[in-house]
């Protein structure tokens, strides 16, 4: 029976391009924030609370068009870095939009843009994203801790990764000190007022 047969989801119009930038933020301010990466305390990721709702929708929404395509839609030409992509992710089997950092035989490796974290995705994976999803900020901003230095030799202590990841977990609140090139230099304030910062120097 044709009138009970599921219609797929039309593939929607592939773009190569790459993705707005945050909105900004403005030093001297705060803003209430969760952290949704950390690589280090000099390198890691806050999502505006708002963001939440934003990417339940966009989560739900790249899973009903990305899942049922064919391997040869929403191709992009070519993967040069810094291609913006949206991306497979295999650890819980959703799509989310990335950024191609580099291309190595049939992988390439891709950072999500809306959280921060990267992962090799195979280049099957690595589909074009729409216009509608190119023009929609960036919701994860890359921060790092203000008066923090890496440590000699650059390979950072797991009890201070595991400190930091722990004082910031409780949604703290974001004070912006400056913008430094390609992310803000920021401290990060607990619910008791102390400031995250001066408990990691």
């Amino acid at each position: 029976d044709t009138a009970t047969q599921q219609v797929r989801p039309q593939a929607p119009q592939p773009i190569v391009g790459k993705y707005q930038i945050n909105r900004a933020l403005e030093p001297g301010c705060q803003y209430e924030v969760l952290i949704s990466w950390v690589e280090s305390p000099l390198e890691f990721y806050c999502q505006y609370c708002e963001s939440e709702d934003i990417l339940v929708t966009m989560a739900e929404k790249l899973k009903a068009e990305y899942d049922h395509l064919k391997l040869n839609e929403m191709c992009l030409p070519s993967l040069p870095t810094g291609t913006a992509c949206v991306a497979y992710y295999e650890e819980d089997g959703n799509w989310y939009r990335g950024t191609v950092l580099k291309v190595r035989g049939q992988q390439a490796m891709v950072k999500y843009i809306d959280y921060g974290n990267r992962s090799k995705v195979a280049l099957s994976k690595v589909k074009a994203p729409s216009s509608e999803l190119i023009e929609q900020e960036m919701e994860a901003v890359q921060c790092s801790l203000k008066g923090v230095s890496a440590p000699a030799g650059g390979e950072w202590p797991e009890a201070v990764i595991a400190l930091f990841q722990e004082l910031s977990a409780v949604q703290p609140r974001l004070k912006v000190i400056d913008l430094e090139g390609d992310h803000y230099v920021v401290d990060l304030i607990t619910k008791d007022c102390r400031s995250i910062a001066e408990r990691i120097v």
